[in-house]
């Protein structure tokens, strides 16, 4: 039979590894956005080429009807119109076994740069005729578009480029992490209804969308409030050994305030499919016009 330390390292032993395993369940659930280094090169020579654009524009070297500023506008179109590629590669089912999609989305995200760069030197920051601030216009507001979708794709998927998360997972990660929130609660019970409330708010379906885009832009605020009224009473509250600890309570209010915060971003990754779409269709109407003005006239 073991002695009593045997038992409690045992215990301890156990502990640890049931906190790691949920340490690394939540990190797969929870993943931040990750960095490609291929795409940061994209960034930094776009930004380069621009920035040396600007600083000679005034001495006109390009020139957009001819020479290198022609070759640029080329450029620049053939990235718009190849980028449609991803688009292509999510819906057509005989180019599921042409590359990885993440591939497709990184150059789809790559020529997403290189495209409006090329266009702006083309156009030597320029507005010119109406049709080209037309189109330049579309563009701008594509790519803002563009930027936007980056951001919410991240926040709804496992990083920038991982499967896509799923609420019900996130809700199972923040229901088995209250049963230490639930001892914590027996120190301070005026607050359990709080938390009540506040586990409703977090995981229930808003009845509207309007009620949606409000829980999403105040349910921080609400979490910071029920953490610092919750680490007061605990200040006050006496001491029971094997409860759970202030830090585990601050956790699940940050995973009960990220599924909230989820629900929100997939709701506006949602509405942004919607507007992206006819942005590009009259971003490509308005370039077809101006190409063939500027060929006609």
């Amino acid at each position: 039979m073991g002695t009593p330390m045997e038992s409690t390292s045992f215990e301890a032993a156990g502990h640890a590894q049931a906190v790691g395993s949920r340490a690394r369940r939540r990190n797969e659930l929870y993943a931040t956005p990750r960095r490609d280094r291929s795409l940061r090169f994209v960034v930094a020579a776009c930004t380069a080429a621009l920035a040396a654009g600007w600083f000679v524009r005034e001495e006109f070297w390009i020139r957009a009807e001819e020479g290198v500023g022609y070759a640029l506008g080329i450029v620049g179109l053939s990235c718009m119109v190849v980028l449609l590629s991803y688009s292509v590669r999510k819906r057509a089912l005989f180019l599921h076994g042409w590359a990885p999609i993440r591939w497709w989305f990184q150059t789809h995200m790559a020529l997403g740069l290189i495209g409006p760069s090329a266009i702006l030197l083309h156009a030597n920051f320029e507005l010119g005729s109406l049709n080209a601030r037309i189109a330049l216009s579309s563009m701008a507001l594509v790519v803002a578009s563009g930027i936007v979708g980056r951001v919410l794709y991240a926040r709804v998927h496992r990083g920038l480029f991982g499967r896509r998360r799923e609420f019900e997972p996130l809700l199972r990660e923040a229901r088995e992490g209250f049963g230490a929130v639930d001892s914590i609660l027996e120190r301070i019970p005026a607050l359990r209804e709080d938390f009540a409330r506040f586990e409703q708010r977090a995981t229930e379906s808003p009845r509207t969308a309007l009620g949606g885009l409000w829980r999403f832009l105040t349910i921080g605020c609400v979490r910071g409030r029920l953490a610092a009224r919750s680490v007061r009473a605990l200040a006050r509250a006496p001491s029971t050994p094997g409860a759970g600890s202030k830090a585990e309570l601050i956790e699940w209010l940050d995973r009960a305030a990220e599924l909230a915060r989820f629900r929100g971003y997939e709701r506006l990754l949602s509405i942004w499919h919607g507007v992206h779409l006819p942005l590009c269709i009259l971003l490509f109407g308005t370039a077809a016009a101006h190409v063939l003005a500027v060929h006609m006239y």
